[in-house]
């Protein structure tokens, strides 16, 4: 019981990490998806090899790549 504290502000903070990270992840795939539809071919076709590497990979792969390939 004397953890308690500390456990329920350890989950207070995971609230806050998880609804920031929804939030940018839900903004960085609007972007991408007005970028898969839009009229420039350059904008059109970067956007769908970024939506194409992300979904033909595996979420380990990926996060192999975010922890030791990016400083």
């Amino acid at each position: 019981m004397m953890f308690l504290p500390e456990l329920l502000r350890g989950a207070g903070i995971t609230i806050k990490v998880l609804l920031l990270s929804a939030v940018f992840a839900f903004l960085f795939a609007f972007i991408a998806g007005l970028g898969r539809v839009s009229r420039f071919w350059l904008v059109r076709f970067l956007m769908g090899t970024l939506v194409e590497l992300f979904r033909g990979t595996s979420l380990l792969v990926q996060m192999f790549f975010f922890f030791f390939a990016l400083p």
